[in-house]
């Protein structure tokens, strides 16, 4: 079932456990800010936006008020407070009903391309790269999206 317009949180991770989003201590510049699995007990600031865009099949996300996208350098999943400075994300959410309740891959409408989340310096930074199994895709690639006022 597709999910509607509203504010989401988002999870990662085997158990679905991880909350995703920028991390709570940024720089304070205008640069595009990175999207993470977050550490075990750490929260997001804030809900994601899920916005419905009018092509009807993808949607918009937003991070702290922020579109997400990719920064052009090596497939981050980025929040952009400015967007020319990547590319704007167009995510078409594809519900995976044999990995759980409300577990999506988010891919990229034109690429085809997902989010996966990849372990570096240690901590786990989303990207964006080809599905392996896209009729079975692995944990990297599954995240659950939960309403805020249905938690």
């Amino acid at each position: 079932m597709p999910l509607e317009h509203g504010l989401y949180k988002i999870y990662y991770g085997p158990d679905g456990s991880r909350e995703v989003g920028r991390y709570p201590i940024e720089d304070l510049s205008l640069l595009p800010k990175q999207v993470y699995a977050l550490d075990d007990g750490v929260r997001s600031a804030a809900p994601w936006v899920v916005e419905k865009n009018s092509d009807g099949n993808s949607n918009t996300l937003r991070a702290l008020g922020a579109k997400t996208g990719t920064d052009g350098r090596g497939g981050y999943i980025v929040a952009l407070l400015i967007e020319e400075m990547g590319t704007v994300g167009h995510w078409v959410l594809t519900e995976r009903p044999q990995h759980g309740s409300h577990v999506f891959t988010i891919e990229d409408s034109s690429s085809g391309n997902a989010w996966v989340g990849v372990e570096e310096d240690g901590r786990t930074r989303i990207h964006v790269k080809p599905l392996q199994d896209s009729n079975n895709p692995s944990h990297e690639s599954l995240f659950r999206f939960v309403r805020v006022d249905q938690e």
